[in-house]
């Protein structure tokens, strides 16, 4: 049986705010078809990394591998050419436009505003996921819930091969929540890549294969 191989891989990573050491030479592998959930106490060191995976952050040392592509730092760009998707708390939606709006924004879809090519991208990504979502509804008149799976549907439009959420059903009702636990454990059985920071530990034990503790970076 061949050996799985990593997707992605950070080595000795560092980061130094002035007075703190907020990553003290992490390690770790992330590898496809995984769902990797990432727990520690506030500053304990997780949105830091996950910004350096992200390229938000520039590492102090260590080497990121993406691909066998080995780098010293990430930039937004070059993450996500390597389709690399962060879903933060704070949703990044545009409430006046619609869920296929947000999900094709700054997609060049031809030369002019193509209302019935974004409608089908949408829809073709809400089929995917089993659920019954009209991509012309504005994003303001969705639920939090909702609102999570257009974010989670504008990623995977993106072609995401590892998909960073943070906290992706906190303040979410129970209905919407299993939705979001299917969605997830499907893209994983898809072969992407899932790092999953959590509070819940319900929600840990659920879905993760791995579970990564930080402490003090």
């Amino acid at each position: 049986m061949e050996e799985k191989k990593p997707i992605l891989s950070l080595r000795d990573i560092m980061k130094v705010f002035p007075g703190v050491v907020a990553l003290d030479k992490v390690s770790i592998d992330f590898y496809p078809g995984e769902v990797h959930a990432l727990i520690g106490e506030n500053g304990a060191g997780k949105s830091t990394f996950i910004k350096t995976i992200t390229g938000a952050h520039a590492p102090d040392g260590g080497t990121i591998t993406v691909d066998g592509q080995t780098y010293k730092a990430m930039t937004p760009a070059l993450a996500r050419q390597h389709g690399i998707e962060c879903i933060y708390q704070e949703f990044n939606l545009i409430d006046v436009l619609s869920a296929a709006e947000n999900i094709c924004y700054g997609e060049k879809l031809g030369p002019l505003v193509n209302q019935k090519k974004m409608n089908q991208i949408a829809q073709a990504v809400f089929d995917d996921f089993g659920v019954d979502i009209d991509p012309s509804t504005l994003v303001r008149d969705l639920t939090p819930g909702r609102m999570q799976i257009v974010e989670i549907a504008k990623a995977v439009s993106k072609k995401v091969r590892v998909l960073i959420l943070d906290e992706p059903t906190r303040g979410i009702d129970v209905g919407a929540k299993y939705e979001i636990y299917c969605i997830i454990a499907d893209l994983a059985k898809q072969g992407k890549s899932i790092i999953m920071i959590s509070s819940e530990m319900s929600e840990i034990i659920g879905m993760s294969n791995r579970v990564m503790v930080m402490c003090d970076g």
